[in-house]
């Protein structure tokens, strides 16, 4: 299974599709993604889970770029056709992939954390001080002990910042998910939800931006319930 349903009326005619971010777990936006779901059960609500990721089958080190690219593209496809219109929110490295399906598919975008810089002047931490051990696969528990700076990298890919144990990944998904990441072509009307503590660059101004003073991923409860009200008063809006 790379998608489940959270939960979902047949009566509805727009659909969310939820996308983490990279090695996000059940605590993080996942618990996030469910708990907006249930706040709006007449809705319609469905969260990938890519391959090594969550409750999915697979192992995340067998897992290339273009293979998350075509669930989320085949998925997209699908809900274009079977609904009017739909929304994707997404958090980490798949807001990149939320933008590219959006304007694909005129879907709209709701986005936590997202990163508007050049991910790939951080690319280089990975390979300082010998952090790679292999030339195809990366353990990132070894780049936390080894790079200063891997941490800000990995927490923009996704990766929460309390999590006790690295991920072993493709090197090559790494590197394509930091070369192919861009968000220069956000729709204004992208809805953007910003944790003050994590902002690490400069976001345009000209976007819907909502920041809330939290860290990572919105673990503070009373923020995460200020979110979870903010989001589902947009979904209705839109039924």
């Amino acid at each position: 299974e790379i998608a489940q349903c959270l939960v979902g009326s047949e009566m509805c005619i727009r659909d969310r599709l939820y996308l983490p971010g990279l090695g996000q777990n059940l605590s993080g936006p996942y618990f996030l993604y469910t708990q907006i779901a249930n706040s709006l059960p007449m809705l319609f609500h469905k969260q990938i889970e890519y391959y090594g990721f969550g409750n999915s089958a697979g192992e995340l080190h067998e897992v290339e770029y273009m293979d998350i690219e075509n669930e989320i593209d085949w998925f997209c496809s699908k809900m274009s056709l079977e609904y009017n219109h739909f929304y994707i929110v997404s958090s980490g490295f798949s807001s990149s992939l939320a933008v590219k399906m959006s304007q694909k598919y005129l879907a709209k975008n709701i986005m936590l954390d997202p990163f508007f810089g050049n991910l790939k002047s951080l690319q280089s931490v990975i390979y300082i001080d010998n952090c790679v051990r292999s030339e195809n696969y990366i353990d990132t528990a070894e780049i936390y002990e080894n790079c200063d700076d891997s941490e800000k990298l990995f927490r923009i890919l996704g990766e929460s910042y309390n999590r006790t144990k690295g991920l072993y990944l493709s090197s090559s998904l790494l590197n394509t998910m930091i070369s192919n990441y861009e968000l220069s072509n956000v729709r204004k009307e992208t809805q953007i939800y910003l944790s003050e503590d994590f902002v690490v660059d400069e976001i345009p101004d000209d976007l819907n931006l909502h920041s809330y003073k939290c860290d990572n991923i919105f673990m503070r409860p009373i923020v995460r319930n200020q979110i979870i009200i903010a989001i589902s008063k947009e979904f209705e809006g839109s039924k």
